[in-house]
């Protein structure tokens, strides 16, 4: 069975509610520095994991409806491109859109609250890498266990460069042994 998961869809929302904040600080360009301090702690928040920095273009000038992108970066030569977009002509600005990047808390998150609502089992999730770079029709294996320790590995495929997911059960992996279970002959 197949579970989508709009991570970034819900982020966005998230951000359209929560996380804006007033950029201007009296002048009338957004403030660069104030600007890339709010995305990597929004970033941090959502996937987990903060971003080792952030570039955000200079001199915008305060004016309401009024897009720009910014670049994060994150180890291993990751980065996603964040878009802001003004709300008001004092410079406060909402995080639309992030492209680019997931991290491995919210797809494990997703894939376990989806597994207990389907199946009612209190799983967990190995997804790897905390934060990896993404693109429609890019794949990744999770490794769910279930609650008598059967290991199954779970194929997620992203269906944007958002971070949104499909995810199916690829195989089953047979449970590590017990302690006391006999060893094979060498």
């Amino acid at each position: 069975m197949a579970k989508r998961s709009m991570l970034w869809g819900a982020c966005a929302a998230t951000f359209l509610v929560g996380c804006s904040f007033s950029a201007s600080c009296g002048t009338r360009h957004i403030d660069t520095e104030k600007a890339q301090t709010f995305i990597s702690d929004a970033l941090a928040k959502e996937i987990g994991v903060a971003p080792t920095g952030v570039s955000c273009p200079d001199s915008i000038p305060v004016k309401k409806g009024t897009t720009f992108r910014c670049t994060a970066g994150f180890a291993g030569g990751i980065s996603a491109t964040v878009t802001l977009t003004q709300s008001d002509d004092s410079g406060y600005v909402v995080i639309t859109q992030a492209d680019g990047v997931a991290g491995a808390k919210p797809i494990e998150a997703a894939l376990i609250d989806g597994i207990k609502k389907q199946s009612g089992q209190a799983v967990t999730a190995d997804c790897g890498a905390k934060v990896r770079a993404v693109h429609t029709g890019d794949t990744a294996e999770c490794k769910v266990t279930t609650p008598s320790g059967e290991v199954v590995r779970t194929a997620v495929t992203f269906t944007d460069d958002h971070g949104g997911f499909d995810w199916k059960p690829v195989s089953a992996a047979p449970p590590p042994p017990a302690d006391d279970a006999p060893k094979p002959a060498e």
